[in-house]
């Protein structure tokens, strides 16, 4: 192992490991407990005791967050309280928790960084944005900054069923969190972690009884009004745009906030989709008309996301839904119209969209596709020029729906009179 004097300079200059390669370790000269480790893209420091008995290894900070003098303080802190003995005091076990300073959302991000590393690597992307929406935040994992060794089955148990209302989301949740614990508990990295025992062994989907229920959600004439006039009084223009646009495409929440404008061709009305999603989408006139307001409005702004980069952040797109809802619901009322008790998702929109599409005479193959529902990328390449039209006829009937529900409603009050 290297022993030099780690400075700012020094630690900045070191290269890179190769991705996959074996780490670099490098001990400082002046704390000889202090370690640097250098990684595929990150610089990390260490402090390693040297008294017999004590096996702990702690995490002090990631480079550049964390200065080297920083480090060296802390390392020498630690020193000194291992020389006094206060940590020789404690038993082996004890000392392996508090190893167990690695947060869970440290460790995630550790196991985030390998993820490109796997075998079968299609999802990587797609399973890395769906750990840090529903495990990193603290507002979405409550345990997200406890001690990876303290987390409990309990406190999994808890989070899998707050969300037991969309069972497709809960066990996504479980099968995940039980990966990385799995991964954790390899020999090397279970004591580097100061995990004792895997806390979900026993958790299964059939134990949770997480079954996919039916669902047949979808808005009538008057809701899907309610929420058009509710999307046109939200103050963000983004906001705006994009439940507009949800209902003229009928894409996936998940995906469309995700839209980048290098994805978008407004000459040709093409939004091409990503790799791994179902093929390129086309839009209609009208999609692509407010769009290009969009752009103009944002022209001084640099971000490569149609709806803002932030947009994807947990509980962002609930918290919207939550707010047109309350409009929807303010809407209603202030007409005389009663609003149905049942909730609605993000997923009801699209589902009535798809039958607003078979109303208007479109066959139930050809609006599946046209809302992304395509089998295959072959699929939804072929059915490509079968797709436009019918979202042609949407806008158009989606304008037709709402001059004459106004129309009904305004007639309402004058016939009671």
């Amino acid at each position: 192992m290297q022993k030099i004097h780690l400075t700012d300079d020094v630690v900045r200059s070191l290269p890179f490991t190769a991705l996959g390669g074996r780490r670099v370790h490098i001990a400082d000269a002046t704390v000889e407990n202090m370690r640097l480790v250098v990684g595929g893209d990150r610089k990390a420091f260490y402090f390693v005791p040297d008294k017999p008995g004590i096996s702990g290894i702690l995490r002090i900070g990631k480079y550049p967050e964390t200065t080297t003098e920083t480090a060296r303080e802390v390392a020498s802190r630690l020193k000194g309280a291992v020389t006094r003995s206060s940590v020789i005091a404690k038993p082996p076990e004890q000392l392996e928790r508090s190893a167990a300073s690695w947060t869970f959302a440290a460790v995630l991000e550790d196991y985030i960084e390998q993820i490109h590393l796997r075998r079968h690597n299609r999802s990587a992307a797609q399973d890395i944005r769906f750990l840090r929406r529903y495990f990193l935040d603290p507002s979405a994992n409550p345990f997200a900054l406890k001690p990876i060794g303290l987390v409990t089955a309990t406190d999994v148990f808890d989070l899998v069923m707050s969300t037991r209302d969309r069972p497709a989301l809960a066990r996504k949740r479980l099968s995940k969190i039980k990966t990385l614990f799995n991964w954790v508990m390899l020999h090397h990295r279970q004591a580097e972690f100061g995990l004792a025992a895997n806390p979900v062994s026993d958790l299964t989907p059939r134990m949770l009884d997480l079954r996919a229920r039916w669902r047949d959600r979808h808005f009538s004439e008057l809701e899907m009004w309610a929420y058009l006039a509710a999307a046109d009084r939200l103050e963000k223009a983004s906001q705006r745009v994009f439940c507009q646009i949800l209902v003229l495409t009928g894409q996936p929440a998940g995906d469309l906030a995700l839209m980048q404008w290098s994805e978008l061709n407004l000459e040709e009305g093409v939004w091409i989709r990503p790799r791994g999603a179902a093929g390129s989408t086309p839009l209609s006139n009208a999609t692509v008309s407010l769009l290009r307001n969009l752009r103009c409005s944002a022209a001084a702004s640099e971000d490569p996301a149609v709806f803002g980069s932030d947009f994807t952040s947990p509980g962002k797109l609930t918290r919207l839904r939550c707010v047109v809802d309350r409009r929807m619901s303010d809407h209603m009322q202030g007409t005389g119209l009663e609003r149905p008790r049942e909730p609605w998702r993000w997923t009801d929109v699209r589902r009535s969209v798809l039958n607003m599409l078979v109303e208007a005479d479109v066959s139930y193959e050809i609006a599946r596709c046209a809302i992304g529902f395509a089998p295959d990328r072959y699929t939804a390449m072929t059915a490509f020029r079968s797709t436009r039209d019918p979202l042609q006829r949407l806008a158009r009937a989606l304008d037709d729906m709402r001059r004459s529900v106004e129309r009904s409603v305004t007639a309402a009050p004058a016939a009671d009179g």
